[in-house]
């Protein structure tokens, strides 16, 4: 079953996808290969 959306809902969702985004690229910054996320001084812990 496909529900419609309504305006305000697709604004939050919008809202959402820009939150998401600039947490990918302030982790493209500050991550690099071979780091680990479950180190405790790993900068995701730091948001």
């Amino acid at each position: 079953m496909i529900n419609k959306k309504s305006r305000d809902e697709i604004k939050k969702m919008i809202h959402a996808g820009h939150i998401v985004a600039l947490v990918h690229e302030k982790m493209k910054e500050v991550l690099e290969p071979g780091i680990s996320t479950k180190e405790p001084g790993c900068p995701r812990n730091t948001f």
